[in-house]
């Protein structure tokens, strides 16, 4: 480390937390180690200072008894100590006196690239001077610290050697401020996970458009999250230029710090006390509301915001909104809310509607998020016609490639109707605008939760099946296939699936009881290993792992044991989501389905000819077994429906083909088990094969 950053040590305060940040251990191993060698020879350092009920230790003395005692996982900690520790005196200032004072001597020392520690005041204060003569970011900053800035620039100084640079310590600093709950910043500060996923959209439709040189803009009050994580992704490329809100608070003049710590490029917004705001040319807007600036926006603000800058968008731009699902997708209680949002789904901007996973929020990791995609309407399309791709990536894992296919998915979504019809969608699907204006509640709650399959011609579907039910000698049974006239047409968006019903979330199928939910059995693994009675099914039996039919309950003893047992009738499909999701149709019934495994039960009797569309058990279980690894959220997992009037006939085809399937699988083991007793009787001199003359070997073969 250099010789300030060696200086800058002096006089360093760290608590606990920080410490266990600083040594790469979990929070409670420090306080063991306070504990444990406390009456040793080399005890934990005593605390030198406390602030309320948070004690503080001298830096110094922590990285020695670090590097005596050998404790910690980070070898280097006494040169990363700064990155971890603050001032002596630094924290009667505030949290919030200590981010404004940091932030404007990075920025300075950024921006000089000169070394601060030991530099008079007047000093620092000329260097302002040179840096920002308009004073727009630091120089009332600097003027601040008075007598303090001699040794806050030492600290500094070791602070961006402890980080490698200004602009990592910067970020740093940026991270800190929602572990110490600033106001504002800790409301809403964005999983890094979210930010990227932000920055990757945000960059893919700027690329799609071929926006050089690109242009973000934020019209949000403090913000600039967004706007640094999608500049990152420019680093070997010319990088874009962003726009951020001109105001004169503390909150906007900390934005042009860190804007200008990162060299970036930056043009005021001029956004009005009502929020309208003026952009011409081509951009692609990012906003995060709430923001940092106004962390009590309400529904209604929300949505008034996003107003504005729809009604503020050309055909050039383009954006990314991100916001409570509350907001963007989930059912609105407020009538005003509701006729906002209704607004902006009628403007065609809204292409896409992403309800995002849970815990993208720092400091509300159960409050889900959702983001909509913004660009041009299509004047072209009739109204009755619009779209809107949605999706709900409740059971999704952000990483890369996840991220990946949403950017692909988003992108596509921008398209016209042909380009998005043709389009195979990894987590989205197209619905019909006028669909979710119509439906009242959420916007993403009939979204297909499983894997995509292949779209295939009506035409060609009916004579392949057709074809196969001839060459497997099924017709019989099947009976006669026709092309339905009144089915979905391709190329009409007013028929999609989605429109015509045909498909239900497993949740609202059983709160209009359209399906029945049947909890499983809790029983004592003594009482599993029956010689016969009734089959038992549990996840093992599920997912393969135990054999089906391999465990048995006594059905005398169960009924005398578990007086609450309940079997499962025929027809019941049993599913389970653990170790992954499965599901499978028990067409005997009379079974113990074991928690947590559990039964959904289509009613007895069904809807007559003409009613809305039917669960049918088989498709049912098919449709649970394609769910995406590793979604546990069952009650949004998607199950298709089919004509009432076609339910039966399509349940009694589709078991007459699952007893087909079992004896073919049957057929084979035991066309298996046949060759190898072949082989090992002739090659041991047991067994002599006397072929029929008809089937004598040919000679030469």
């Amino acid at each position: 480390m250099a010789a300030t950053g060696v200086r800058a040590q002096r006089g360093l305060r760290i608590t606990l937390a920080d410490v266990a940040r600083l040594a790469r251990v979990q929070r409670p191993v420090v306080s063991m180690w306070r504990t444990r060698y406390a009456a040793s020879d080399a005890p934990f350092p005593s605390s030198v200072a406390t602030d309320g009920r948070v004690a503080s230790f001298d830096g110094e003395a922590v990285v020695s008894w670090l590097a005596q005692t050998g404790r910690g996982k980070n070898a280097h900690a006494r040169d990363d100590l700064a990155a971890f520790a603050r001032p002596a005196g630094a924290s009667p200032r505030g949290e919030e006196a200590h981010l404004r004072a940091v932030s404007a001597l990075l920025c300075l020392k950024a921006v000089t690239g000169v070394q601060l520690g030991g530099l008079a005041p007047a000093d620092l204060q000329d260097l302002a001077d040179e840096v920002d003569g308009d004073d727009e970011f630091l120089v009332t900053e600097i003027a601040d610290l008075a007598d303090e800035a001699t040794g806050l620039a030492s600290y500094v100084d070791g602070l961006a050697d402890a980080a490698y640079s200004p602009a990592l310590a910067f970020e740093q600093l940026m991270a800190d401020r929602f572990r110490h709950h600033l106001p504002g910043h800790a409301q809403t500060a964005l999983r890094d996970d979210a930010r990227h996923l932000v920055a990757r959209i945000a960059q893919g439709l700027a690329q799609s458009v071929d926006l050089q040189p690109a242009v973000f803009a934020d019209p949000t009050r403090g913000g600039s999250d967004l706007l640094v994580e999608v500049a990152r992704l420019y680093a070997e490329e010319s990088a874009p230029t962003v726009m951020t809100r001109a105001e004169d608070g503390e909150i906007g003049r900390l934005v042009r710090r860190r804007l200008r710590v990162h060299d970036l490029h930056r043009e005021p917004l001029v956004v009005a006390v009502d929020g309208v705001f003026d952009l011409s040319g081509p951009a692609v807007h990012l906003a995060h509301f709430p923001s940092a600036g106004a962390p009590g926006m309400t529904e209604v603000d929300v949505l008034a915001a996003i107003d504005n800058l729809v009604l503020r968008m050309d055909q050039r731009q383009l954006g990314v909104i991100v916001a409570p699902a509350s907001v963007l997708t989930d059912r609105l209680v407020s009538v005003e809310s509701g006729r906002f949002r209704d607004g902006l789904l009628r403007s065609d901007r809204v292409r896409a509607i992403l309800r995002l996973p849970k815990g993208l929020l720092v400091g509300a990791s159960r409050q889900p998020l959702a983001l909509w995609a913004l660009g041009p309407p299509h004047p072209d399309v009739r109204i009755s016609d619009r779209w809107t791709v949605v999706s709900d990536l409740a059971d999704v894992r952000l990483d890369d490639a996840a991220i990946d296919d949403l950017v692909t998915d988003v992108v596509a979504a921008m398209g016209d109707y042909h380009f998005v019809l043709s389009h195979s969608f990894r987590f989205a699907r197209r619905a019909n605008t006028r669909v979710l204006l119509a439906r009242g509640r959420s916007l993403v709650e009939d979204v297909s939760r499983v894997r995509p399959r292949p779209i295939r011609a009506e035409a060609d579907t009916a004579v392949r099946a057709g074809e196969l039910t001839r060459s497997l000698g099924l017709a019989d049974v099947v009976g006669q296939l026709s092309l339905d006239a009144d089915g979905p047409g391709q190329g009409d968006p007013s028929r999609d699936p989605l429109t015509v019903g045909m498909a239900l979330m497993v949740g609202r199928a059983l709160s209009r009881r359209a399906l029945l939910l049947v909890a499983g059995n809790r029983v004592d693994e003594t009482d599993l290993h029956a010689d016969s009675g009734a089959r038992v099914i549990g996840p093992g039996e599920l997912t393969g792992a135990m054999t089906w039919g391999g465990r048995r309950v006594d059905r005398l003893a169960f009924a005398g044991t578990y007086p609450s047992g309940r079997l499962t009738v025929p027809g019941d499909v049993v599913f389970c989501t653990s170790p992954r999701a499965a599901a499978r149709v028990d067409v005997e019934g009379g079974s113990v389905v074991l928690s947590p495994a559990r039964v959904l039960r289509v009613p007895a009797g069904g809807p007559a000819a003409g009613a809305e569309p039917s669960v049918v058990p088989e498709v049912l279980a098919a449709d649970l077994n394609t769910v995406a690894s590793g979604a546990k959220a069952w009650r949004l997992w998607t199950v298709r429906r089919a004509p009432a009037a076609q339910a039966a006939a399509l349940s009694a085809s589709l078991r007459t083909i699952e007893r087909e399937r079992q004896d073919a699988r049957r057929r084979l083991t035991e066309l298996d088990e046949l060759a190898g007793h072949l082989a090992d009787g002739v090659t041991q001199h047991r067994l002599t094969i006397h072929q029929p003359a008809s089937h004598q070997p040919q000679e030469g073969r």
